[in-house]
């Protein structure tokens, strides 16, 4: 990537063929995931080989902080600037021009008296509903806007936070999470915004005072937990309904990135490990991108080099099966597939890969140059969690 900028945000795009990332220039890069995860290609290749994207597109003139599936045919990029809609069909390869953004949306700029306003703020979050009619983006202004997934129309001011947002989820058609710089998390009833709840976050400074910020948060799809993360250090889990806190899940940096895969949760951030819990709140295990029981076929640069997640997309290919994705910075983008939830083997369907030998995967992306790391399967029956665990991570 160009002068090794950032990488914000990832899809897979429909289908699970085409990784996306999105980085700090504007830029959006595009790679076919399957023959990155052939043996063949890389026993083939020179050492240091870096694969190249299929397409690169200049789709932002500013940085890319966000990146989200509206349907199966239309992709919301989020910037410094704006959020555009872009076709899927139009960023793939072979379309001969440089694609075009179907809408450009730009969030209201705040009014400061005498005809002045604000900035434009940026979007630093993006999250469609269930049935998708409606996106909501997380802005710079310490706002939630909800638009109209039809007419691509404001509908919708979410007011309340008193600093600039990181993050925002949905669940349902009504529910609405976001999280902010001023280290509170607020619920959103989307039929009557006017009057949100504020959760506040377990991971309170030693003198009472809230954390810096929270990076990240999530809802359940029974809408009967949310979970969110931050500058606290620890991962908070709320039972919506009776807004009581039900457990709080240490970590040893900073939470960029939660997601819930069916009754687990996944957690990343400022450490070189993504973390597995219950919805009790236990921890089950930690995956780290550098492979400590590595393969010696494993290069240096895998076994070697840890980096922190920035951000964390998740989905279910397969009832009880989890595919995980991470980006991070200095180009760096990770794939990791647990073990299934319900057998013994690991599955990752968006990237059509199936290993049943080994306990789980790890898939490195840095700088465009792939690895796989083999972890032992026999770990966990010799008391040995893959990685560590919060309290004793891997470094």
């Amino acid at each position: 990537m160009d002068g090794g900028s950032t990488v914000f945000a990832t899809v897979f795009l429909p289908g699970g063929k085409h990784l996306l990332a999105a980085c700090g220039t504007g830029k959006a890069y595009i790679w076919e995931v399957d023959p990155l995860l052939d043996a063949a290609y890389w026993e083939s290749s020179q050492p240091g080989h870096k694969p190249a994207p299929l397409v690169v597109h200049q789709l932002h003139d500013c940085a890319i902080f966000s990146v989200c599936l509206l349907s199966d045919s239309v992709l919301l990029t989020g910037g410094d600037d704006c959020i555009k809609a872009w076709q899927i069909d139009s960023l793939l390869p072979g379309r001969g021009k440089a694609p075009q953004p179907m809408h450009k949306l730009v969030p209201p700029q705040i009014e400061v008296g005498r005809g002045g306003r604000l900035p434009v703020a940026e979007t630093n979050g993006l999250a469609v509903n269930a049935s998708r009619s409606a996106f909501y983006s997380a802005c710079g202004d310490g706002r939630a806007y909800c638009w109209d997934s039809t007419t691509f129309k404001l509908r919708a001011k979410l007011e309340g936070h008193t600093n600039y947002l990181h993050c925002v989820a949905c669940q349902g058609d009504n529910a609405v999470a976001t999280g902010s710089e001023d280290g509170t998390v607020r619920i959103w009833d989307a039929r009557d915004p006017s009057e949100p709840e504020e959760l506040v976050s377990s991971g309170a400074a030693p003198n009472g005072a809230r954390p810096s910020w929270i990076g990240a948060v999530d809802i359940d799809e029974s809408g009967q937990w949310v979970v969110a993360g931050g500058g606290g250090r620890s991962v908070g889990m709320w039972h919506l309904p009776s807004r009581k806190l039900v457990a709080n899940m240490p970590t040893c940096g900073a939470v960029h990135a939660l997601q819930f895969c069916g009754d687990k949760l996944v957690s990343g951030g400022a450490e070189p490990a993504v973390y597995l819990w219950s919805r009790s709140g236990v921890f089950m295990c930690g995956f780290p991108p550098v492979a400590t029981r590595a393969s010696t076929r494993a290069p240096a640069h895998v076994r070697n080099n840890a980096v922190p997640a920035v951000c964390l997309t998740l989905c279910v290919a397969w009832p009880g099966k989890l595919c995980a994705r991470v980006a991070a910075p200095q180009d760096t983008i990770y794939s990791l597939a647990t073990r299934s939830l319900s057998q013994g083997a690991a599955s990752c369907a968006c990237v059509h890969a199936c290993l049943r030998s080994c306990a789980c995967v790890c898939v490195c992306v840095r700088h465009i140059r792939v690895s796989v790391c083999m972890y032992d399967k026999h770990a966990q029956s010799r008391g040995q969690e893959p990685g560590g665990g919060p309290e004793n991570p891997s470094r």
